[in-house]
């Protein structure tokens, strides 16, 4: 039996558009988020990190828990019903968030141990001019490339997360089995447009120069791009969910018609 392959243009249409329907859900329960980093541009420069250690720590901690609840939120609203939705507290910690961040740190782990040779190779690179401070954009244009194979095998174990918002309890290995056959496309999917955006806001940033409204602009470009991402992620996640018990069902129907 062939495999179905992920259809990478419905999805991707679908998580344009489905925020923006959702926006409602969207905003009742990730407005401390939205928050949280609109404060965050605004109050807070270099100084204020340098001369704040506690406070500043605080914050991240702060803003850890609420990016956690807030990606297992956005997760909810695109893949459970509206009854569902209305059912889901802000102001919460359970064991779907739980799960959620240990997944995300095994994630991050992964990518740590998959980077060694990449961290190597741009230790080679920059230490050979200052590619930060002379052209911010070929230091973001080396590392996008250098990364993109990390990427690559994170793309399906991420798989793992919305499996873990909606409540479900299954292993990274079930992740990159279920995604077996995929990997390209959920790679296109997942990875593309965040690195296009990054790209392009920093060439945008490397001409115009460091503006506050320039940020400003650029930090509710990403609250966009970030909640397409998700989507994208729930909708590959959902697909691949639905495909999975369609080739159980056929199997079991050819078993009993054998």
């Amino acid at each position: 039996m062939e495999k179905k392959k992920l259809p990478i243009t419905d999805i991707f249409l679908t998580s344009i558009l489905l925020p923006f329907y959702r926006i409602k859900a969207l905003l009742r329960l990730t407005w401390p988020y939205i928050l949280l980093n609109i404060s965050q541009l605004m109050f807070v420069d270099v100084e204020f990190y340098q001369h704040n250690t506690l406070a500043v720590f605080t914050y991240w901690l702060v803003l850890m828990v609420v990016s956690v609840i807030t990606a297992v939120n956005c997760h909810r609203i695109f893949l459970l019903s509206d009854e569902e939705v209305e059912q889901t507290k802000l102001f919460r910690w359970n064991s779907n968030d739980t799960n959620f961040l240990v997944r995300l740190i095994k994630l991050g782990l992964f990518a740590c141990i998959l980077s060694i040779p990449f961290a190597f190779i741009m230790f080679g690179v920059f230490s050979k001019g200052d590619y930060f401070t002379d052209s911010p954009f070929t230091y973001v244009l080396l590392v996008t490339v250098l990364y993109l194979p990390v990427s690559y095998f994170l793309a399906r174990l991420s798989i793992s997360l919305p499996d873990a918002a909606v409540g479900e309890d299954r292993s990274s290995g079930w992740s990159w089995g279920i995604s077996t056959g995929q990997s390209f496309r959920l790679f296109i999917l997942l990875c593309i447009l965040p690195t296009i955006t990054n790209l392009t806001l920093t060439g945008i940033q490397n001409v115009i120069g460091d503006y506050y409204v320039l940020n400003f602009v650029i930090s509710l470009v990403w609250l966009i791009i970030a909640a397409i991402e998700l989507c994208l992620l729930s909708k590959s996640y959902d697909w691949l969910i639905s495909n999975q018990e369609k080739q159980l069902d056929n199997i079991d129907k050819v078993e009993l018609t054998g």
